[in-house]
């Protein structure tokens, strides 16, 4: 984040589990919430009393599927993958949950899974995710 224009006095509180930055403008915070997207985070947010949106995931409303490929989520440590994987455990359907750090990759394996139900649950948990997107 420090890199995006705009955005200073970035801090992060482990514990209330709250990041905030000051942002010069409504496209600066924009900016911050795609980043911090990127980065696989996810929470609510606000610039001069206005909701921000975070970047869409690429799921459709009532889709659902056996099989279940989650990207772009922040998986850094142990910490992160424990918490992503508990989030994911109750989602209606899901009898299996793939976890590749390396890829930053969530595979969700089970019986006609929800999967804005999936995603809903790791935004619940602080994760933003994405579905992967055809190659142009």
């Amino acid at each position: 984040m420090s890199e995006v224009d705009g955005v200073s006095g970035i801090s992060c509180d482990l514990n209330t589990k709250v990041i905030s930055y000051k942002a010069d403008g409504d496209k600066a915070a924009e900016a911050g919430i795609k980043a911090l997207a990127t980065a696989g985070f996810f929470g609510t947010a606000s610039h001069d009393k206005k909701p921000l949106k975070y970047p869409i995931s690429g799921a459709k409303k009532g889709t659902k599927s056996n099989s279940i490929l989650l990207s772009g989520v922040h998986l850094c440590c142990t910490a992160c993958v424990t918490a992503s994987q508990k989030a994911l455990e109750d989602v209606k359907g899901v009898t299996l949950i793939d976890i590749d750090r390396n890829e930053k990759t969530i595979k969700l394996t089970g019986d006609s899974i929800g999967i804005l139900d999936a995603i809903a649950a790791l935004n619940k948990a602080g994760f933003y995710c994405r579905l992967p997107q055809p190659k142009k």
